[in-house]
């Protein structure tokens, strides 16, 4: 079990981050809600050579910070 810190931060056990791949300063992590239930998801890394491809092609995402924000809040614009 975790506790919330002050600042909203919460840690997550060593064996689960072993388990999902969580690696400090490089694995992208949000926050979804289920049931009532606050639900750690791991993103999935994209590719970086279709990144590239897409952006080439025109298809490159381009959004503002909080636009992203409202994304991941479930909001839409």
């Amino acid at each position: 079990m975790s506790k919330v810190t002050q600042k909203g931060q919460v840690l997550i056990p060593k064996a689960i981050r072993e388990k999902l791949h969580i690696v400090p300063g490089k694995t992208e992590v949000t926050w979804e809600e289920v049931n009532g239930r606050a639900c750690l998801v791991v993103v999935e890394e994209e590719d970086p050579l279709a990144a590239v491809i897409g952006i080439a092609k025109g298809k490159g995402l381009r959004m503002t910070a909080d636009e992203i924000m409202d994304l991941s809040r479930g909001k839409d614009r």
